[in-house]
């Protein structure tokens, strides 16, 4: 069963009626993707900087706004969420423990 028969049976027409030709002719029209206009990503809206309070008006100058303060945006990053490797200081280790079991024995 082809696409045009399944929706003419779907919505009740009788296959090969003028009826069920202009319904066809309409969902086609319908679907036809040809004459559809391009999306048109629109600029950011200013906002007051929770840093500076300045207001910040455009992508360009929230980009700068971030780099020249050190922030970073977070959306599906991973890597600045993961916690940083602690590097292991036996030695200091070892200090902390004596001074907290000297401590503990008086």
């Amino acid at each position: 069963m082809t696409d045009k028969e399944r929706y003419l049976e779907f919505w009740g027409y009788d296959i090969g009626t003028e009826e069920a030709e202009q319904a066809w002719a309409d969902k086609c029209a319908m679907m036809d993707k040809s004459e559809s206009a391009h999306y048109i990503i629109t600029d950011t809206q200013p906002y007051r900087s929770m840093v500076t309070g300045e207001m910040i008006d455009g992508k360009r100058a929230h980009k700068d706004h971030l780099k020249r303060h050190g922030l970073i945006e977070i959306g599906n990053e991973t890597k600045y969420l993961t916690p940083k490797e602690v590097k292991k200081d036996d030695k200091l280790k070892r200090q902390i423990a004596a001074q907290v079991y000297q401590k503990l024995r008086y």
